[in-house]
């Protein structure tokens, strides 16, 4: 393939995934290759929509987990990272004429993670195809996706800040301070050992920032019940640009799963990414000096889920653990100690 032909990357519908790709689409770059990113724009998908009211539809279309989709990608474009979005259609017929006029179009696609959908696409719109994960928990090749989609196997997304230029907005945050994204509940420590960690965090005199959306409220609801602890509480009060800076400035950034935790990794070089039910492949790529991945779990008898969940309007969680309603219901979870998590923190903190 020679240089200036024209990439089709499919299937980069998750911020976290796209950012993990960050090292491949600057070695293609590089090449001189024409990146082309498929963009499916999910928040109007309508098993999203179908049982909501008027009100939460309205809710959910203004949820900065739909809307950054598109930004990341924009960023990466500007960035000339990628050439081009291709954005498919909804409809049956504006999607036939979409194939139509894309039909073959370009000389390769490129699928990280190989979907059905995915190798539909690139039958009708490429003439070659590149994958390299069956599967999300496809480790067989390569460790994350990071290392399978970079030529720098060791490097972490740190090393690749400076090629990205990032608008970033200051905001009034705490001199010293540590963020916590404690994502879903199923991805999160449990509650006695979440406290033990922060009680450490203030004994050393740092603050806590709990960051992003209304879905981690329940973070913030069970810390509000410790009286003793401060928090400062940035749900659902940052954009994309005071996002950037909260992550950049931080002493440490817990993140517990999800997308934030691998915009922390490319923005931060100090970073604890605490792993409960996330796919093996999730995982950034980290130096175990500056960067820390905590996985103590080892999934003999299942594998790591997602944690499909409900939880939108607090509705009761999907039971996806195969544990469920046992003893050994989300082992996963119950794996995370705190003293692992604040032994990391101190030599993040004496370096």
């Amino acid at each position: 393939m020679g240089k200036g032909e024209k990439i089709l990357y499919i299937k980069a519908q998750w911020l976290g995934d796209i950012i993990s790709w960050i090292p491949k689409l600057i070695a293609l770059k590089e090449k001189w290759y024409k990146v082309y990113q498929t963009f499916y724009d999910m928040r109007y998908r309508e098993k999203d929509l179908r049982n909501l009211s008027k009100t939460d539809k309205s809710r959910l279309k203004k949820q900065p987990m739909y809307r950054w989709r598109r930004n990341i990608l924009e960023i990466l474009k500007k960035n000339w990272l990628i050439y081009d979005i291709i954005d498919i259609p909804y409809g049956v017929f504006p999607l036939l004429i979409f194939i139509i006029k894309n039909f073959k179009k370009f000389n390769k696609a490129v699928i990280p993670i190989k979907t059905r959908i995915s190798m539909i696409l690139w039958k009708l719109l490429s003439k070659e195809i590149s994958y390299t994960f069956e599967d999300p928990n496809d480790t067989k090749k390569y460790k994350n996706i990071i290392q399978g989609e970079s030529e720098w196997k060791k490097d972490v997304l740190y090393k690749y800040k400076k090629k990205i230029v990032f608008n970033r907005k200051k905001i009034s945050l705490p001199k010293k301070y540590i963020t916590i994204f404690p994502s879903l509940w199923e991805r999160s420590p449990q509650d006695t050992e979440r406290i033990k960690v922060i009680e450490y965090i203030i004994k050393k005199k740092l603050e806590i920032v709990i960051i992003w959306w209304t879905r981690e409220q329940w973070f913030v609801d069970s810390m509000q019940k410790q009286k003793k602890i401060k928090i400062t509480n940035l749900i659902n009060k940052t954009n994309f640009e005071e996002l950037i800076y909260v992550l950049e400035k931080a002493n440490i950034n817990i993140c517990c799963n999800g997308w934030i935790m691998r915009l922390a990794n490319l923005l931060n070089k100090k970073n604890i990414n605490i792993h409960t039910v996330s796919a093996y492949l999730m995982e950034p790529q980290v130096d175990n000096k500056y960067s820390y991945n905590i996985r103590p779990y080892k999934y003999q008898t299942c594998q790591p889920c997602e944690a499909a969940t409900s939880r939108f309007n607090n509705k009761k969680t999907i039971k996806k653990c195969v544990f469920y309603n046992t003893k050994r219901e989300w082992e996963c979870r119950l794996a995370i100690k705190a003293e692992h998590i604040t032994s990391l923190i101190e030599k993040i903190l004496n370096l």
